[in-house]
């Protein structure tokens, strides 16, 4: 009893060590080696330092009136909304299983979005992003190549932890104008 007891923990400890090694090596061969997270990539300097008062519009076409600071929560609150779509359609796997025929409609209109809320009242560097995330959904689209939207939801990720100091998940992968990128 006491010998098959042992062979158990051997055959166990030797399972649970091979599938550890697995998994580090195929994380390690498929993974993206540029993430980091937010505090490393600060203590690091990767991340330029802006203030919002840079990144919008002062003056806009709109019919009424605006504050910078109503133009700036506005911002926030996009970066935020387009974050948690990206999250929903393309985090924890689902860019694996995703049907760019079922989502087409829905990657339109979060296009819709990026085009007719925040291009119209960002500047500089946060226009840019803005731009390179359409211009992903837009061959995602043309292409019918999912793999696109990854950087979408990366670049609203960036965003997201930076400007509304999201606190999910802090990887951080310097691939927006606005903060630097590697």
């Amino acid at each position: 009893m006491k010998k098959t007891a042992i062979i158990i923990v051997i055959v166990l400890g030797v399972l649970i060590a091979g599938g550890w090694g697995s998994y580090s090596f195929l994380a390690g061969s498929f993974g993206d080696s540029g993430e980091t997270t937010l505090s490393e990539a600060q203590d690091a300097g990767a991340i330029s330092e802006q203030e919002m008062s840079d990144l919008i519009e002062e003056e806009t076409d709109d019919s009424e009136e605006r504050t910078s600071e109503e133009i700036e929560s506005e911002i926030k609150e996009e970066i935020a909304r387009q974050h948690t779509y990206w999250n929903d359609l393309t985090g924890y796997g689902g860019l694996d299983s995703l049907s760019m025929d079922e989502a087409a409609s829905s990657l339109e209109e979060q296009q819709e979005k990026i085009q007719d809320r925040l291009l119209p009242i960002a500047t500089d560097s946060l226009k840019e992003d803005f731009k390179t995330a359409d211009s992903h959904i837009s061959a995602a689209i043309e292409d019918n190549n999912p793999e696109e939207l990854r950087m979408v939801h990366r670049i609203f990720h960036d965003l997201d932890i930076v400007i509304n100091d999201y606190s999910g998940d802090t990887n951080y992968f310097g691939v927006t104008e606005t903060f630097g990128n590697d």
